[in-house]
């Protein structure tokens, strides 16, 4: 295997399970058996994992058939959630961004075609010629985070984002290759700015939240503290830590948002029964096209769900938060989970939720891996502290292994890579001359607590667990 899918591993990817129609006279259950349902899953498969707590909301043809919290929204505090709770919702933040850039486009004031270079400026050459459409559909060939994780909790200016995404070449030929991307979105943010000519948050509220009356959707930066949830990091053991604060001003564009569950299934009911876009910026916006078909459209990726009918969805994680969104066209179903921990579940929740919701029984989900080391990495004179299980994300595992005296990591389903004595605690990684940086991270009491793998630029932290 190579160094670079080596790294590859390092990303959490979510569980698809094999799709499945409904059996013919299918019947929804009734309010109250769905909710004693959905609240079995919580307890049984969702708060165990880690997650201090969950907010899901579910809506079909208009009405509600299920706005609950569950779990505590601060452990320091023990505020226990609510409805009424505001999430980080990451990465589905990037659907707004791009419904705000399409009532440009139907108010003439920009084309998909534009040229980003036509609106901002201090990028690099190259970049000036992307288009606002490769942007959007991740075509553009911009690198996929832009961040410096040493500086994530300054208060940036757009053009300090800018300066430090022209740092990065572009990672392949513009319209050649879907490769998801924050920059992208980042760019499209400051668009939504200049072009406006306000703040993104008060874009957002004036253009999207006021006028749909979605009283708690909003700039992260902006959100009352009394009624915010606190984020973490989870692990498969069930315990939680702080995560690694960004400011919400990086985030403009990809992330950044902030709402309740039940805010977002009536964005969901909104945006999908033609109330904020034009016919034909609403079908660019959910029809893949061009090298992203079948991939991603604007802010928004569209497959097939569990059950095989047309399901519109958007994952997202940053910040100690995590979140499912859904929308199921031939069943006017919304689905949204809101989670104050990361990394997020492995298995497509919206999916789970929503076949529930029609009556149809999903697969059990998976139960966590118990983590056996190999024989490798429990004896040996000399075996050094840094062997054990190292944990990326929620059951995905890295085991460092000493064998004939020689240090290996594995990722999870992939080869042994072996590890090369840099300085100190740092090895490179697969050879001597490797750029790739494994450095484990050891307490004062001599304690290993995990290592830190550095690629191209971007730390991904792991958690020593066994």
């Amino acid at each position: 295997m190579s160094r670079i899918l080596v790294m590859a591993s390092f990303a959490a990817f979510p569980i698809r399970a094999a799709a499945a129609q409904l059996p013919a006279g299918t019947t929804p259950p009734t309010a109250e058996a769905f909710a004693a349902r959905i609240d079995s899953v919580v307890k049984a498969d969702i708060l165990p994992r880690g997650f201090p707590s969950v907010s899901i909301a579910v809506t079909r043809g208009g009405r509600t058939l299920l706005e609950r919290a569950w779990g505590v929204a601060n452990i320091t505090t023990g505020q226990r959630t609510e409805p009424t709770t505001i999430y980080r919702i990451s990465s589905v933040s990037k659907q707004f961004t791009a419904a705000l850039i399409l009532k440009l486009v139907d108010r003439g004031k920009v084309a998909l075609t534009d040229s980003i270079g036509r609106y901002l400026k201090g990028l690099r050459p190259e970049m000036n010629s992307l288009t606002i459409e490769q942007l959007l559909n991740h075509t553009s060939g911009l690198s996929r985070d832009f961040a410096q994780m040493s500086r994530a909790a300054e208060n940036m200016t757009s053009d300090s984002l800018i300066a430090m995404a022209a740092r990065d070449t572009l990672v392949s030929k513009p319209g050649t290759v879907n490769l998801y991307s924050n920059t992208g979105y980042m760019l499209l943010g400051v668009l939504v700015e200049t072009a406006y000519g306000k703040p993104y948050g008060d874009v957002l509220r004036d253009e999207i939240a006021r006028p749909l009356g979605l009283t708690s959707l909003g700039w992260c930066g902006t959100m009352p503290r009394e009624r915010a949830a606190a984020g973490y990091n989870r692990s498969s053991d069930g315990k939680v830590g702080p995560p690694v604060e960004q400011h919400p001003s990086q985030s403009i564009g990809a992330g950044g948002i902030c709402s309740t569950a039940g805010d977002l299934a009536r964005w969901n009911q909104a945006l999908h029964r033609g109330r904020v876009l034009s016919p034909a910026s609403y079908t660019a916006m959910v029809t893949p096209r061009g090298i992203a078909t079948g991939r991603y459209g604007f802010g928004i990726a569209p497959r097939n769900s569990y059950w095989a009918s047309p399901a519109l969805v958007h994952d997202g994680q940053s910040g100690g938060f995590s979140a499912h969104n859904g929308w199921f066209p031939a069943e006017s179903l919304s689905v949204t989970l809101l989670y104050n921990a990361l990394p997020r579940l492995e298995v497509e929740m919206q999916d789970f939720v929503g076949l529930i919701a029609l009556g149809g029984k999903p697969r059990p989900i998976p139960p966590m891996p118990v983590i056996d080391l190999p024989v490798a990495a429990t004896q040996g004179e000399g075996r050094p502290k840094f062997v054990g299980a190292y944990e990326i994300s929620a059951g995905r595992l890295f085991i460092v292994t000493f064998e004939d005296g020689k240090l290996f990591v594995t990722p999870p389903g992939s080869s042994p890579q072996q590890l090369f004595l840099q300085s100190g605690t740092a090895y490179t990684l697969g050879s001597p001359e490797s750029t790739t940086i494994v450095t484990f991270r050891v307490a004062a009491d001599g304690v290993v607590t995990g290592f830190t793998a550095r690629q191209n630029g971007v730390d991904r932290e792991l958690r020593k667990v066994k």
